[in-house]
């Protein structure tokens, strides 16, 4: 799957403890409708629809980063470790708390 930020983005390899939290669905029944999909188009919009779902949600994802040589071009291998969904009210406090350090304001 790709995952994109300000930074930019990347494809990532998700296993199945993963792609369960994820998608909602494990790996194998992911895999079993794409397959499913090259012949059936109610499959395919099914198949579709579970990263329709995902799409533009926003994690904290932990990755493992490999670096990989294929046919004398390097890659990167991307494979998601653990994710979690933001907190937007911890990360809230937690910003707060790193810019009133930087500024040495107390509260």
């Amino acid at each position: 799957m790709k995952a994109d930020d300000y930074t930019g983005q990347t494809w990532m390899t998700a296993f199945d403890d993963q792609a369960k939290e994820l998608l909602g669905m494990e790996a194998g029944e992911v895999q079993k409708m794409k397959q499913q999909s090259e012949t059936d188009p109610d499959a395919l919009h099914k198949y579709n629809a579970i990263f329709e779902e995902v799409n533009g949600r926003d994690f904290v994802f932990r990755l493992a980063v490999k670096e990989d040589t294929w046919q004398d071009e390097v890659r990167l291998k991307t494979s998601i470790i653990g994710l979690d969904q933001i907190d937007y009210a911890a990360e809230s406090k937690l910003m707060l708390k790193n810019l009133a350090e930087q500024h040495g304001i107390t509260a």
